[in-house]
């Protein structure tokens, strides 16, 4: 079920916005998980190029390659319209 009282979905329904059903209890929490995972290689990097101890430009690829996993990730749950996010 998409979780929304009968009101809500008939103005998403007016403003041609198709609801969709709610994304699985796990779903929030992987996001949460992806997004300390991204912060922790953000302070990785900006170490890396600090320090020029680790490969910063091949840490920020693969940070940006997570990136785009999250983000595809986001969409086939959620989709292109999210109004919660």
């Amino acid at each position: 079920m998409c979780k929304s009282s009968k009101p809500e979905y008939m103005r998403r329904l007016l403003n041609r916005c198709v609801p969709r059903e709610a994304p699985p209890i796990d779903y929030t929490g992987t996001m949460n998980e992806l997004r300390l995972v991204q912060e922790d290689l953000d302070v990785i990097a900006h170490i890396a190029a600090a320090t020029g101890l680790m490969d910063e430009v091949a840490l920020r690829q693969e940070l940006k390659r997570l990136r785009a996993t999250a983000e595809k990730m986001r969409l086939a749950v959620v989709g292109y319209y999210d109004e919660d996010e």
